[in-house]
C-alpha cells in the first residue's frame, strides 16, 4: 500500500526549470528541456522561433512558403508546404474516386488509409484467439466484433 501512496505522490511533484518556469511532470523531461537551454539554438528568420536542430528549423521555415508542392489530381486545388503532408493529402484526396493500393501478399485492392491496418492481416505473429471457440484474428476490433455475434451475453 505505501508503494502506491509513494507513486501517487511522485506524480504529484512539479519539476521546475530554472532558467524559464517551465513546469514539468518527472525529471526526465526537465532534463531533456533544460539540455536545450545549453544547445545550439537555430532561429527562423521569419517568426524568430528557435529550434534546437538546423533541420528542424528548415522543416519549419517551409512552413512561411507560399506552397509550393501541388496536388497532382486534376480538380484538386490544394497546395502543401512540406512533402509528407502532401503525401498524407494524397492517400485521402477527395477527387470521387476511392485510392487504393495492392497488397503484395494477396492482390486485394485496399483503400490508402486501411493499408497498415489490411497488412496485420498477414502477420502471423498478431493473432486473437476466442475464449470460447476456435475462431482468431488478426486484429482485436474483430475478435471483439466476432464475441459480440456469435457468443452475445
Amino acid at each position: 500500500m505505501e508503494s502506491l501512496l509513494q507513486k501517487y505522490r511522485q506524480k504529484l511533484r512539479v519539476f521546475r526549470c530554472h532558467l524559464c518556469d517551465l513546469q514539468f511532470t518527472d525529471e526526465a523531461k526537465l532534463k531533456r528541456h533544460s539540455d536545450r537551454h545549453n544547445s545550439p539554438s537555430f532561429e527562423c528568420e521569419v517568426c524568430h522561433r528557435s529550434f534546437s536542430t538546423k533541420s528542424n528549423q528548415l522543416r519549419h521555415s517551409r512552413l512561411h512558403s507560399n506552397g509550393d508542392l501541388k496536388c497532382p489530381t486534376s480538380g484538386c486545388e490544394k497546395t502543401f508546404t512540406r512533402p509528407d503532408y502532401l503525401k498524407k493529402h494524397l492517400e485521402k484526396c477527395p477527387t470521387g474516386k476511392i485510392r487504393t493500393r495492392k497488397c503484395p501478399k494477396c492482390s486485394l485492392a485496399v483503400r490508402f488509409d486501411n493499408f497498415d491496418r489490411h497488412m496485420k492481416v498477414h502477420d502471423p505473429s498478431v493473432r486473437f484467439k476466442c475464449s470460447q471457440c476456435s475462431s482468431n484474428y488478426s486484429r482485436k476490433d474483430d475478435l471483439r466484433t466476432h464475441v459480440m455475434r456469435q457468443h452475445p451475453v
